[in-house]
């Protein structure tokens, strides 16, 4: 299960959808990510609970991509969250 850590939140500030990193997590990145629409949407879909087969099936329907560029975004997205150290 993929799981966003609690020290990371998303706002929407001025139209864009952004990654703040609060408590412990601001010593770590003093800054902010700004995400992409997919990237926002792959947020939400994480909080919803999908894994990321589910995270890449919805994405492909809702961006009209096909589902092996879907997989393919969805892991290289997730592994840079994972590297960043915001998902566990």
């Amino acid at each position: 299960m993929i799981k966003i850590k609690p020290e990371y939140i998303k706002r929407n500030i001025a139209g864009e959808d952004i990654v703040v990193p609060t408590g412990s997590a601001v010593a770590e990145h003093n800054g902010i990510f700004v995400l992409t629409e997919t990237g926002a949407v792959i947020w939400d879909l994480i909080l919803g609970g999908a894994d990321e087969n589910g995270i890449a099936e919805k994405i492909a329907e809702e961006f009209d991509v096909d589902i092996l560029t879907a997989k393919r975004d969805v892991s290289a997205f997730l592994g840079k969250m994972k590297e960043f150290g915001i998902i566990e």
